[in-house]
């Protein structure tokens, strides 16, 4: 122990001595030119030993390697990329003095790539000493600022050179102190984008016959300017397809608004087309002039451009690298070979499935109402025009699938609003039921139905009603099973849909006594002494009542008045009469009976009560009833006066635990004044969600003034704000708010004409128009309401903007008579103006098997949200906070890779890629984390004092036994 002592005093002293004054101008070596605290040295045959590293700066290139040995004996320093585990530069140091430094200068430098893991090793062969620095006894050492320190590594087992370092030794250790020099040089730094895999048919020439986008990719210059050119691109293909043969040209573009899409202002990037010599082959393109010189920091983006010769068989993949960049001189280039790029896959089923069913199950009254079961769209990708011939849904859940609906309808979205709309929307075709209980339904499309051209889309609803006899608790499924194309049967994409399983359906409710209203649904302009026709009156209300599971006793409907006439004064008779015949349709006496013995005139007051006592009572389980409550006028209601009723309550003998659900409010007569009904017009837009940061105008909604009687004349209206904006300030000021009318074409254009412009207000807008709109009785008008909303909308909290007409005096009817439908406000759907961020992903890092929970935090989020990690979407279902700031219910897909692009849409917004990215685990792989303890190498000569206090502390740290493996040898 006494010779090792002194031996590895005079060592330590020797390598101080020894060591280099200063680095070379190009080298920047990780260590500093500082004696570190303690150095050691073990006895291990054939291992390699040495660190892990990150490389954080574009344009690093090696130029040396280097280590310190015990011995002063050669050693093989090597440096290997983590990822691939190959060698990425290797070389073999000299003889020199005992603890020195020594470097070779590499014949070939490499580039590094940024953000990419590496180690550095050297291999300890049969001479089996290496050296080790403790970290926690030098705090001095640090990596230089482009390189981040990860952990120490070592081989398992004894190996050769070559063997990547898989295992460690210790956190808290150099291990085997080897390095490597390098220059950050001007180059070229290439970035791919991986993008999503597209799927394409083998005979399509790609949009406009201009080819496929197969990949995407951006080159910067890093530093100073380059005094060369970039003279050519090399591409590398890869994938199952026969990348010689299966296209007919490959080129590449310069994606001047750098938006991935080959658009009209994109340039060529090369002078022509060229091909892949060879499967998996790589193409050259040089680049042609003025696409060569690149100034500093400057980045540009570039398209990959392909077009298919037909050979390509169904499921063939071709992915593409950025080989490499050709330069001249050659002044480096970094990021190349780049990351593989998704590119294409050929199918033969050009139809997409593209489902919005909701996931949750909901309750549905058995009372022949309408219930969306399904809602999904159909996209052609790709080919020529195409027809959809028949589409299957197969029928699943408790209830008898043959005999409990009354009808399964099967709509198409042809006012394109994406909601179902039954006034709008086109019947595909209906059915009473299934085929047998958990049956199917077919449904075979009209020739009438429009072809889909490349890219078009539309969406379908599938619309069920329950029947009386459908149980109560009883549950009931549909899923899209198969579709046929009319020209070729090929198939779809995304069937069965929903893709988990059946739509989550209904749970039917039928223990209830359900009213529904049957009219009148707009009013009627009388004289004030009407009799109505052959003196049957007039109606005031038409409802049918339903009971559901179970026997109902009522022994009397009451009625509530309400309109601006005394339903007191203004009846001479007053009538509540059964649909005795069932023909729906009130025939008068004898056809229809009256319901009561005897019943009041009128209503006991103004806006009062009238109950109707039954001289039937009985309702059996699953009977509906039609009641007519009618009333002739005795001329003392005044112009202009409003007569509407609703059937309030009910009274008598209930089920236990039952329900009786009023009805609504019926559009009753008018006096003698034109009735303008006021709604949403076909086409008027959507819920829809724009991103903050820039002036936007955007068409808020179409309402429709429908006009009965005489002609009717507007000039204004008067908005209530509904939403979060505050529409003085986050609209532009002057003409924040505009109102145009409608051509009649159904379509925002330049043919509308404005009626007027106006600042918004808070929480009341005025918009007095600058000339009357004048509507003839029995036409309607549309007007288009536009927002001008300014930068800032949406910049700090989520902004909403909904404007609704709440009351009839909102509307500035010259003297008509203003009718909202059921009384209730007419709304416009919401503009959400958000600041679209992403703070957070939890993990970042998970097994390739996948399943781990996904939380993300920023902002602006909202539904649908589809999270995608390396391309793959990220299963489950995803549930958005009501502050719009966090996203759970998504989970890991399987995969595999490391730093893969993750990318996330909300809402309407268009898809964007996260700030992070998401690794998988890797086998054995050393994970990266943080490490803030260091090493370093002194530069010049200590004080003898300090080297004599050095020499005895090593001497204490050598009692201590730290590990059994290791020996101790003497020098």
């Amino acid at each position: 122990m006494a010779r090792f002592l002194i031996s590895l005093f005079f060592s330590l002293v020797l390598f101080v001595a020894l060591a280099p004054l200063g680095a070379q101008e190009t080298r920047y070596p990780m260590q500093k030119r500082e004696l570190p605290d303690f150095m050691y040295f073990y006895w291990e045959a054939n291992l390699n030993v040495g660190y892990q590293f990150k490389c954080t700066t574009a344009g690093m290139q090696v130029t040396e390697l280097g280590c310190v040995t015990y011995d002063g004996n050669p050693r093989i320093v090597t440096l290997f990329d983590c990822g691939t585990r190959e060698i990425v530069a290797q070389a073999t140091t000299g003889t020199c003095p005992r603890w020195s430094w020594r470097w070779v200068t590499l014949d070939q430098p490499v580039m590094l790539k940024k953000d990419r893991l590496y180690c550095v090793t050297q291999y300890t062969g049969n001479d089996e000493y290496y050296v080790e620095i403790n970290l926690f006894d030098t705090p001095e050492w640090r990596p230089t600022a482009d390189v981040e320190f990860i952990r120490s590594v070592t081989t398992s087992l004894p190996g050769d050179p070559n063997t990547y370092p898989s295992g460690t030794l210790g956190s808290s250790y150099i291990d085997g102190v080897a390095d490597f020099g390098y220059r950050i040089v001007p180059d070229l730094e290439v970035t791919a984008d991986i993008g999503q895999k597209q799927v394409v048919y083998p005979a399509e020439q790609g949009p406009g016959g201009n080819g496929f986008v197969a990949g995407a990719f951006s080159i910067a210059s890093v530093g100073a300017p380059q005094n060369g050119t970039l003279e050519s691109i090399s591409v590398r293909a890869s994938g199952t397809g026969h990348d010689a043969l299966d296209f007919s040209q490959v080129s590449i573009y310069r994606d001047v608004n750098a938006d991935a899409r080959l658009d009209a202002g994109d340039e060529f990037a090369c002078p022509g087309f060229q091909n892949f010599g060879a499967d998996n082959g790589t193409a050259q393109l040089a680049l042609v002039e003025g696409q060569r010189v690149f100034a500093a920091n400057e980045r540009r983006y570039y398209l990959i451009v392909v077009r298919l010769s037909g050979s390509a068989e169904k499921g063939d993949t071709f992915q593409f690298e950025v080989a490499a960049l050709l330069t001249t001189p050659d002044t480096g280039c970094s990021g190349a070979p780049s990351e593989t790029m998704e590119g294409l896959e050929t199918t033969d089923q050009p139809f997409e499935v593209i489902d919005y069913t909701p996931a949750s199950q909901a309750e549905a009254p058995a009372d022949e109402s309408e219930f969306l079961m399904q809602d999904f769209s159909l996209r052609l990708a790709f080919g020529p025009q195409r027809k959809v011939q028949d589409l299957t849904f197969y029928a699943y859940g408790s209830g008898q699938d043959a005999a409990d609906y009354v009808s399964v309808q099967l709509y198409r979205d042809a006012d394109r609003s994406g909601r179902y709309d039954p006034l709008t929307d086109l019947l595909i075709g209906s059915a009473p039921g299934f085929s047998s209980d958990n049956g199917f339904i077919r449904f075979t499309f009209p020739e009438t139905e429009p072809m889909f051209g490349p890219g078009d889309s539309w969406r379908f609803f599938l619309v069920v009603r329950l029947s009386f006899s459908a149980p109560d608790g009883a549950t009931y499924q549909t899923r899209l099973v198969d579709g046929m194309e009319l020209t070729a049967d090929i198939g779809f994409m995304g069937i069965p849909a929903p893709a988990a399983g059946p739509a989550a359906g209904v749970l039917c409710i039928n223990h209830n006594l359900v009213t529904r209203l049957n009219g009148p649904l707009t009013p009627e302009t009388i004289a004030n002494n009407s009799m109505g026709v052959d003196r049957r009156g007039h109606m005031l209300c038409d409802v049918t009542l339903s009971s559901y599971g179970a026997q109902w006793i009522l022994t009397a409907l009451k009625f509530r008045a309400s309109g601006s006439g005394n339903d007191a004064t203004a009846f001479s008779s007053l009538m509540l009469i059964e649909d005795d015949n069932a023909n729906g349709v009130y025939d008068g006496i004898p056809q229809d009976m009256f319901a009561t013995l005897t019943s009041p005139l009128a209503f006991p007051e103004d806006n009062g009560v009238y109950s109707a006592e039954l001289k039937q009572p009985v309702f059996l389980p699953g009977q509906s009833r039609r009641f007519f409550l009618v009333a002739m006028f005795i001329g003392t209601a005044e112009t202009g006066d409003t007569f509407n009723v609703a059937l309030e309550d009910v009274a008598g003998a209930f089920p236990e635990d039952s329900l009786f659900r009023p009805g609504q409010t019926s559009a009753g007569p008018v006096i003698d004044l034109p009735t303008i009904t006021v709604g949403l017009g076909s086409g008027s837009p959507g819920d829809s969600s724009r991103e903050t940061g820039a002036d936007f105008s955007y068409v808020l909604a179409k309402f429709r003034f429908t006009v009965a009687g005489a002609p009717a004349t507007l000039s204004g209206l008067h908005f209530t704000s509904r939403g979060s904006a505050d529409m003085a300030t986050d609209l532009r000021g002057g003409n924040g708010i505009e109102a145009w009318l409608d051509n009649g074409n159904g379509v925002f254009e330049g043919g509308d004409t404005q009626l007027c412009s106006a600042n918004g207000g808070t929480p009341m807008s005025h918009l007095p128009f600058d000339a009357p709109v004048e509507i003839p009785g029995g036409t309607t008008r549309d007007i288009w309401i536009v927002l001008n909303v300014v930068a800032w909308a949406g910049g700090s909290v989520p902004d909403t903007f909904q404007l609704a007409l709440e009351y009839p005096a909102d509307v500035d009817a010259g003297g008509g008579y203003v009718f909202f439908p059921m009384e209730q406000a007419v709304v416009s759907n919401t503009l959400s103006v958000v600041m679209f961020a992403v703070e957070q992903l939890t993990p970042q890092l998970g097994s390739g098997n996948g399943g781990e929970a996904i939380v993300v935090r920023g902002s602006g989020f909202s539904l649908p949200a589809k999270l995608s990690i390396g391309g793959k979407a990220c299963p489950g279902h995803a549930v958005v906070t009501a502050d719009g700031r966090q996203i759970t219910g998504l989970f890991v897909p399987p995969g595999q890779g490391r730093n893969l692009e993750v990318t996330l849409k909300t809402g309407g917004l268009e898809e964007k890629k996260l700030p992070m990215a998401f690794s998988y685990n890797e086998g054995d792989i050393i994970t990266a984390f943080d490490h803030t303890s260091t090493c370093s190498v002194g530069a010049g000569a200590l004080p003898v004092v300090a080297v004599v206090m050095l020499a005895l502390l090593a001497a204490v740290r050598l009692l201590r036994v730290r590990r059994a493996a290791r020996v101790w040898i003497d020098a």
